[in-house]
């Protein structure tokens, strides 16, 4: 069995096991947006695993992702990444990875031990809504991609030695949330949904956030419009989009004036 490495965070090397994937699927959450991965052999909720794991946590007042492992084993059991809520221009090298190595697995640490895990920082997805992935940085390294099948659709993405980013194909299908009816949870979705998922990730931004609060009529109108669109996926059964809706509803209580 080969097993490869690199650089999950300062001081702390991740070992590529191939075989089972870390998780069977993700979880796209929109409320507070962030991707949950759990293994099949984790108990409790993503990251409520008290002493029985080590790793990065986000805690109350901090920003760090949920990077848990097994204290005994090093192998990880659940992760928790934010989906930054600042969009890209552009795909940021993305599609370098289409083609590249691809290793399906897990992680393990040699060294169990706590650390810090930045979040992601920037967020790409196509108009289609087809793909969605998340970027430690702006300006990300591309050299020797690799990637990393951690999960259904979801790969974590390699440069050179070190993580900067991941992402998932078909995101719509993993929409979790009150309103996803549990059969819905990963089946195909209605035709129209990832496009309107993409709709949503290109209006609810921090920069839009901030615009409702001032006022701005065009974004309230836009998400007034997305609205609509989603009412009707809806009614057609699409319990996806009825929690998409929940979270344009919300944001425009919250912060439309």
């Amino acid at each position: 069995m080969t097993v490869s490495e690199f650089d999950l965070a300062p001081a702390v090397r991740a070992l590529i096991v191939p075989g089972r994937p870390a998780a069977a699927r993700p979880q796209l959450w929109l409320n507070s947006p962030a991707i949950v991965l759990r293994s099949d052999a984790a108990d409790g909720p993503a990251g409520d695993d008290g002493e029985r794991t080590v790793g990065s946590r986000a805690w109350l007042w901090g920003d760090d992702e949920d990077w848990r492992f097994d204290a005994g084993s090093g192998v990880l059991t659940s992760a928790v990444w934010n989906v930054p809520e600042i969009n890209a221009g552009t795909d940021l090298g993305l599609r370098d990875w289409d083609h590249s190595a691809t290793v399906t697995g897990t992680l393990r640490i040699e060294q169990p031990t706590d650390f810090g895990r930045p979040p992601t920082s920037v967020r790409w997805f196509d108009p289609g809504g087809t793909e969605i992935a998340g970027f430690y940085s702006s300006d990300p390294a591309t050299d020797r991609p690799r990637r990393i099948a951690i999960a259904e659709r979801t790969h974590l993405l390699i440069a050179g030695n070190t993580i900067v980013g991941w992402a998932i194909k078909e995101p719509a299908r993993y929409i979790t949330g009150e309103a996803v009816a549990p059969e819905a949870y990963a089946t195909e979705p209605h035709v129209r949904l990832p496009p309107l998922l993409s709709a949503f990730l290109s209006l609810v931004t921090e920069e839009n956030i901030d615009k409702l609060e001032e006022g701005d009529t065009e974004i309230r109108s836009g998400l007034q419009e997305l609205a609509t669109r989603l009412q009707a996926v809806s009614a057609d059964g699409e319990t996806r989009a009825a929690e998409v809706l929940s979270k344009v509803r919300q944001v425009l209580e919250d912060f439309a004036v």
